[in-house]
C-alpha cells in the first residue's frame, strides 16, 4: 500500500486506495488534484493535503502529467508546510528521472 491511513487528510476519503493504485501515481494525482488546486485559494479547505506528494513521489509506477499537475499545483498553495511538501516531491520526481520538464511545462495541440 502507498500510504498509511494516518498520511491522508481526513477530507480525501480512503475508499478508493486498493492495493494495484500504487502501481498507478496517475490514478491517485487525479484524485489529488481536486483536492490540491483548491487549496491556492483557499488554505483551510484541505490542511496538510500536500502531506502525501513525497509518498506519490516514490510510488512505483509511472508519472504523468496528472502527477505534475499536482506537484506543480501544490507549489503554488498558501500554506508553508505543503509548498515543502510539494518541493520534496519534486525534487524526488527529478532525482528519479520521472520529472521531464519539456512534456511537463508545454502543451500539445
Amino acid at each position: 500500500m502507498l500510504v498509511r491511513r494516518h498520511y491522508w487528510p481526513s477530507s480525501i476519503d480512503r475508499i478508493w486506495l486498493s492495493p494495484s493504485v500504487p502501481e498507478h501515481p496517475e490514478l491517485i494525482a487525479l484524485r489529488l488534484i481536486q483536492h490540491v488546486l483548491p487549496c491556492a485559494q483557499y488554505p483551510e479547505k484541505d490542511p496538510d493535503v500536500c502531506s502525501v506528494l513525497p509518498l506519490l513521489a516514490q510510488s512505483p509506477g509511472a508519472s504523468g502529467p496528472a502527477t505534475s499537475l499536482v506537484v506543480a499545483g501544490g507549489l503554488g498553495v498558501q500554506r508553508q508546510e505543503d509548498r515543502i511538501a510539494a518541493v520534496d516531491a519534486l525534487l524526488l520526481l527529478a532525482a528519479q528521472k520521472k520529472l521531464d520538464p519539456g512534456r511537463s511545462c508545454s502543451y500539445s495541440s
